[in-house]
C-alpha cells in the first residue's frame, strides 16, 4: 500500500513539474523574443532540504529540465545545489520559486509529508 501511496503522489508531482515546465518555456520564450527586454543571469547557492540522494537527485533534474535553470553543482552530503538561472531579479526570489514551485511538492512526493 505504501508503494501505491508513493506512486500516486509522485503521478501528481509529475503533472505539477509539468506545468512548471511549460510555464518556465513561455517565460524564457518572451525573454528571448523581447527585443529590449533585459535579463540578469546569476548563479546562486540553494540549500535543498532533502535528506537523501533520491531526493537530490529528482530535484536536481527537475531545476535542470526547467528552461532557464541548470544545476552546476550538487553537494550530496549537506544538500546544496549551485544553480545558473537566465534571469535574477532577486537572489531570495529565486530561492522561494524554487522551494514553492519545486521542491515543496516534490518532497511532499517523495515523504508524503506536508510541511
Amino acid at each position: 500500500m505504501r508503494t501505491v501511496r508513493l506512486i500516486l503522489r509522485f503521478s501528481v508531482y509529475i503533472g505539477i513539474f509539468l506545468y512548471e515546465l511549460v510555464k518556465a518555456n513561455f517565460q524564457v520564450a518572451r525573454a528571448v523574443l523581447s527585443p529590449g527586454l533585459r535579463f540578469r543571469s546569476a548563479a546562486l547557492r540553494y540549500k535543498s532540504r532533502t535528506r537523501t540522494i533520491p531526493e537530490l537527485m529528482v530535484l536536481t533534474n527537475s531545476i535542470t529540465l526547467t528552461p532557464g535553470t541548470l544545476v552546476m553543482d550538487a553537494d550530496m552530503e549537506s544538500g546544496e545545489i549551485l544553480i545558473h538561472v537566465m534571469s535574477a531579479e532577486s537572489a531570495d526570489k529565486v530561492r522561494d520559486d524554487i522551494y514553492e514551485s519545486l521542491e515543496k511538492r516534490m518532497l511532499w512526493a517523495m515523504r508524503g509529508e506536508k510541511e
